[in-house]
């Protein structure tokens, strides 16, 4: 789609009218001369071109009034170009040879043209000629320098910022280097170019080429193809094959880089794993089926792009490794075949002609300085080219972006310009593009500076363009169409453009007659009056069609951007050879800053729900909060409705306040406001003062939240304008008594503050601060001094809301509250880092050591963690958990639909609590921190909880059954775990199991029931077995809640295998230092080797050891060792009564263990654990004590012998059983 607009105007025209007999090629000299090659007398002449403003078709004739200088060329010239880098003459001449009546041509250049002189002109001048490479001229004067080459040149073409010419015949380009070399007898700088040691050679013959830097582009009438030449080191990264460069004529095919014959199938999985294909790159791309149906428009077919091009470099043998070049291929495009009622035709439309234009930008796109043969001094801000190719009525807009080894083609293609006549040539600078067409000039908007920001947006912290330009249309726009007749030639410039016309009826090439040649220069607009011409253009249509009035302003400050953007080349004054170019940039600095403001102004006027587009466009016009204040008041006052403005402050607001810089703060507050009081008076009176007002005024609502966003700096500055504003205000929202409770905190009146926040309901409350958890941190800033600058700091903590309503509150509904809001904000939004808070935390606990509120912090710590850790492990893959109670539900208070669109909106705060690099790893990074500290706080509590057991162990505190069935039920309601069957060893988990609570513990199904046999729990146990509920007594001091509930927690982490080694160690050598520890034997059987461990339990807690067999053992050799092991410990004591109850112990231990592999083993394996012994324990033992058990081995083995005999008959009667009832049946 094109939007016709007429816009843009050459901002003048003049116009010449000359006789030339037989002008065969013409070019520009640096904007002011044209030179004109006549092949009537093989002359070549320099004309001044006129700037005198023509307002008539006729003109003036200049022709003897205009200063002109000309030298003999030596044959015919065909093409004619200029070179401003060297300022030297490119000409194609040729000439009949008498011998073979064959035309030969030449390559030839022409030096120091500049040096003559008028008279010396007239009276034609001597001309020096040598061949290039070969010869050394001793002094300065008119000089042409041949090419050595073999055969007859076709193509040539030159680079703009290094001098290099490629000259190409047939297939294959010849480099030939530009070099600045010196006279070592004379001293004389001259120019000399030298033949490049490799050539190029092409799939196809090409009818036009150019070349800027090392990127070489190609056409001819179906293809179009842009490579760059590399070094073959510099290369390895990039997609490029070893069929890409040769040393000779022959290819080299191995067998990975062997081409693949597409003539035939290919195997479909087999080219999907190919980066590349036939030594290009090759992505596979199906096409949709539903290409028509999505609206795929025929009669706008851009060339495809295909990857059946190849490029060969044929180098010398004698190169070194480290000079080797290949050719990595940017974009390749095909011209598609067309349906033509019915019948697909091939070369139905032609690719006409091409224009590239190089693109430096301002901002270094590397920042080593380039020593290849090919690259320019400027390679440092070579960003890439744009490409325009056009077939006879089209032309398709490309940007290759050559910096990037991961370019995507499909997003290279910018635009299709359908012109209206059939199309002569094309020229387009950084702002329009120029077609010359049969019937006049059209001008064109363009996209380059489009993808100039996509592409450096990320590199230069440049926003996503669709982010700013969210009302620019696709649409390009036809924005003049200057009609000229008979127009030849269009030789355009930076700043003018130049075009060639003759109306005669005569052919130009018909000898012995002038032609009358019009020279039209019209001078390219700069970007002031372009924009000026848009703006009035935009102006007219603001009331009625504002959208596109909008569309225009973005369009024209894009194009403003890409002008700063983007460099030019202009003459280097005082080098040292006089030939040098240098790199400007254009200065428009203050016509951004004007058209960011209009674009600004429009979004707080007419659309004030795009004020944050509205603030992106001030910024870049450098405006500060006060200063788009008061603009805004100093255009409108109050006449229009502020809410567009009111939106920008806050979100200006809000971007100033995330610098956290106190001084910047102060400048802010302190500065004043012309505010309006009505239509003719005005007021200075403070900023914030000016802020209130208008909110109060026309948004009373947002004071509140601006106080709540703003991280707490509008309130530091203006809390009692807030408070007295508020107090007074009816029908108080959740939000504005934040305010009043974040007041009266400030003046030390905690108990109200409290009594205010218990009047906000629990999930009122909860939204609230997951809206603004700023608030639960405090910032501040110091100044760092440094030798060119003062730097700000910005320091993190817990503010004194978090302090003193939370962290200091005993309440389990207020902690939890707390740690909820924490952990969305860390787990789900990511707000807070995880790192940052952990360290808040540390800091906090540090401060607060030896208080009261160093318990409660540590507990909301520990809640914290333990939450975190069970969001870690509910979310991962369930090959990877090993968590299996998680049946139930994940962490409770769930946030609602409302807060979770307000914490999206303010994503701006993503990286608010960010201390260290740690904390951009991924979220599964942390769990192992996580779990070391919460391993620290188990640890900790306990040693805390077992001294004071000490302390009140001299205490007389007794306790009965029906008590320790109370104590037990509150302690469970702390837990949730899966209903699993309980066994005679699960009788504390069978009263958790009857009052289970709402919070789960992490892994608690992963704990080994054997660890109730452990103190502290094994004395429970045996009151639990007890049937009299009131006549045993139990130590209570034995009965604590909190520190049961911390060793059951510890255990079950500790069983679930996701300790680290390095925590492991860590709490083994803190075990190590605390043996008093309650529960320290149970910690320990849960790290310590299977040997080691079950040597610690045969010593302190032997009645455990089955249950830990049971759960631990794999191999029959454990099973063998503790049996052994059960036979010493009883074979060890002496025979006398104090021993016996020792000795029968041992006996019945080894007998269940007996019993337990007899009844689970296999006879086989029996037999191979039981030793060869043919008594339990030795017969004096067994024979002095009262045991009614056997001693012998054989007992188990009958045993085993009959459960297998058993298990053998059970199945014979299940299967004759099932035999007979189908006999029944049937």
């Amino acid at each position: 789609m094109v939007r016709v607009m007429s816009i843009f105007h050459f901002a003048s025209q003049s116009i010449q009218q000359l006789e030339i007999e037989e002008l065969s090629a013409a070019c520009l000299i640096n904007q002011d001369f044209i030179a004109l090659a006549k092949n009537f007398d093989h002359t070549i002449e320099i004309r001044k071109l006129s700037t005198e403003v023509s307002d008539t078709t006729e003109g003036s004739d200049d022709s003897n009034s205009t200063t002109i200088k000309s030298f003999s060329s030596v044959d015919d010239v065909q093409q004619l170009f200029y070179s401003n880098f060297g300022n030297f003459l490119i000409s194609v001449e040729g000439r009949i040879s008498n011998y073979e009546k064959a035309e030969i041509r030449y390559v030839r250049i022409y030096v120091n043209w500049d040096s003559l002189t008028l008279s010396a002109a007239q009276s034609q001048a001597p001309l020096r000629a040598r061949i290039a490479g070969k010869i050394t001229p001793m002094k300065k004067s008119l000089e042409m320098i041949e090419l050595p080459l073999n055969y007859n040149p076709s193509i040539v073409t030159f680079c703009q910022s290094t001098g290099n010419i490629l000259v190409g015949q047939k297939n294959v380009l010849q480099l030939f280097y530009f070099k600045y070399c010196t006279n070592e007898t004379t001293k004389l700088q001259y120019i000399d170019f030298f033949e490049a040691p490799f050539k190029i050679e092409l799939s196809f013959e090409p009818t036009k080429v150019l070349l800027t830097e090392n990127v070489v582009c190609c056409c001819n009438k179906q293809y179009l193809h842009v490579f760059k030449i590399v070094n073959r080191n510099e290369s390895s990264n990039s997609t490029i094959s070893e069929s890409n460069f040769c040393t000779s004529t022959e290819i080299p095919q191995t067998k990975e880089t062997q081409n693949i014959n597409l003539e035939y199938n290919v195997d479909f999985k087999e080219i999907c794993k190919r980066k590349e294909l036939n030594g290009n790159p090759f992505k596979v791309d199906i096409k949709s089926n539903q290409e028509d149906i999505l609206g795929f428009d025929e009669s706008e077919m851009k060339p495809l792009i295909v990857n059946e091009l190849n490029v060969n470099i044929k180098q010398q043998l004698n190169l070194l490794e480290s000079s080797m070049l290949c050719a990595q291929n940017l974009i390749q495009l095909k011209l598609q075949s067309m349906k033509i009622n019915g019948i697909l035709r091939e070369n139905v439309d032609i690719f006409k002609s091409i224009y590239l234009k190089p693109l430096y930008v301002r901002p270094k796109v590397s920042e080593r300085i380039s020593e290849f043969s090919l690259h320019s001094k400027f390679y440092e801000h070579f960003y890439g080219c744009a490409i325009l190719i056009t077939t006879q009525q089209d032309a398709f807009l490309y940007q290759i972006n050559t910096i990037s080894q991961q370019e995507d083609l499909s997003k290279c293609f910018l635009n299709v310009y359908p012109f209206t006549s059939n199309l002569i040539d094309v020229y387009f600078n950084s702002n329009v593009l120029h077609a010359l067409c049969e019937n006049g000039i059209e001008s064109y908007t363009h996209r380059i500076s489009q993808k100039l920001y996509t592409d450096l947006g990320g590199k230069y912290n440049i926003p996503e363009i669709g982010a700013i330009y969210k009302n620019l249309s696709n649409a390009i726009s036809l924005i003049n169409l200057r009609p000229f007749m008979n127009v030849h030639y269009m030789i355009p410039s930076d700043t003018n453009v130049v075009l060639l016309a003759n109306d005669s009826p005569n052919s130009p090439n018909e000898e012995g007659e002038a032609i009358n040649w019009t020279i039209y220069n019209l001078q390219i607009p700069t970007i002031n009056t372009i924009y000026q011409d848009f703006k009035e253009f935009a102006d007219k249509s603001l009331k009625r069609y504002p959208s596109f009035y909008i569309n225009l302003l973005e369009e024209m400050h894009l194009m403003i951007k890409a002008h700063i953007m983007l460099g030019e080349f202009q003459p280097e004054e005082n080098s040292e050879v006089g030939n040098e170019m240098k790199l400007v940039w254009n200065d428009c600095e203050e016509l951004f800053i004007k058209s960011s403001l209009a674009v600004a102004d429009f979004f707080v006027l007419n659309n004030p729900c795009e004020h944050k587009q509205s603030l992106i466009f001030y910024e870049m016009a450098n405006l500060s909060i006060i200063g788009i204040f008061q603009r805004f008041l100093d255009q409108n006052g109050m006449i229009f409705s502020p809410l567009g403005l009111i939106e920008v402050l806050k979100m200006s607001f809000y971007n100033v306040t995330l610098t956290h810089d106190n001084q910047k703060f102060d400048e802010i507050f302190s500065s004043t406001i012309s505010y309006p009081i009505n239509e003719n008076d005005v007021k200075v009176i403070k900023f914030g003062e000016a802020i209130i007002e208008l909110f109060s005024r026309f948004a009373p609502k947002e004071i509140a939240m601006l106080t709540l966003e703003s991280c707490g700096v509008f309130r530091e500055y203006m809390d009692e304008k807030i408070y007295e504003f508020l107090i007074n205000y009816d029908d108080k929202s959740n939000e504005e008594m934040l305010c009043i409770i974040l007041h009266l905190l400030k003046k030390d009146e905690v108990s109200a503050s409290n009594s205010l926040l218990d009047q906000i309901k629990r999930e009122d409350l909860y939204q609230l601060l997951v809206r603004h958890w700023n608030i639960l941190f405090e910032f501040s800033t110091h100044g760092v001094a440094s030798s060119t600058k003062k730097l700000s700091k910005s320091i993190i903590s817990f503010s004194d809301f978090t302090e003193l309503l939370f962290l200091t509150n005993s309440s389990f509904e207020r902690c939890e509250l707390f740690t909820d809001v924490l952990l969305y904000h860390i787990y789900d939004t990511k707000m807070i880092k995880f790192n940052g808070n952990m360290k808040l935390f540390m800091e906090y606990l540090a401060s607060q050591l030896g208080h009261d509120s160093y318990l409660n912090g540590q507990n909301i710590l520990k809640m914290l963690l333990e939450k975190y850790l069970l969001r870690y492990y509910d979310t991962r893959t369930q090959d990877e958990m090993s968590l299996l109670s998680t049946t139930s539900t994940t962490v409770s208070s769930s946030v609602s639909e409302e807060p979770q669109k307000q914490v999206q909106k303010n994503e701006r705060k993503h990286s608010f609590l960010s201390w260290n690099n740690d904390d951009d790893m991924h979220i599964g990074s942390h769990h192992k921190h996580a779990m070391r500290i919460l391993m620290r706080v188990y640890l900790s509590q306990l040693k805390s909880m077992s001294l004071r057991q000490e302390k009140r162990a001299g205490q007389d505190t007794r306790i009965n059954k029906a008590q320790l069935f109370k104590v037990i039920n509150e302690m469970s309601t702390s837990l949730f775990i899966n209903q699993k069957s309980v066994t005679k060893f699960d009788k504390i988990a069978q009263l958790l199991i009857q009052h289970s609570g709402s919070n789960p513990i992490l892994f608690l199904d992963e704990r080994y029931r054997y660890l109730d046999w452990f103190p502290p729990f094994e004395s429970i146990l045996q009151l639990l077995s007890n049937t009299d509920a009131y006549e045993n007594q139990y130590d209570y001091t034995k009965i604590d809640k909190d520190l049961l509930l911390t060793l059951i927690k510890l255990q079950a982490i500790l069983c679930s295998g996701e300790v680290s080694s390095d925590i492991a160690k860590e709490i083994l050598s803190y075990l190590e230092s605390n043996r008093e520890l309650i529960g320290h034997d149970s910690i320990m059987i849960c790290l310590l080797p299977l040997n080691q461990a079950v040597d610690l339990i045969i010593k302190n807690n032997p009645q455990c050891i089955l249950e830990y067999a049971r759960c631990h053992f794999k191999f029959d050799n454990d099973w063998s060792n503790l049996i052994k092991i059960l036979q010493k410990q009883a074979n060890e004591f002496e025979v006398c009564e104090a021993n016996m109850g020792q000795i029968l112990f041992y006996q019945r231990l080894l007998k269940e263990t007996l019993e337990f592999l007899a009844s689970t083993k296999s006879l086989d394996v029996v037999l191979k654990i039981f030793p060869s012994d043919k008594h339990l324990i030795n017969n004096e033992v067994f024979e002095t004590i009262d045991s009614k058990l056997n001693n012998e081995f054989e007992d188990y083995v009958k045993i085993c012998v009959d459960r297998e005999r058993s298990d053998k008959i059970k199945k014979m009667v299940e299967q004759t059983g099932m035999q007979l009832y189908d006999a029944i049946t049937k």
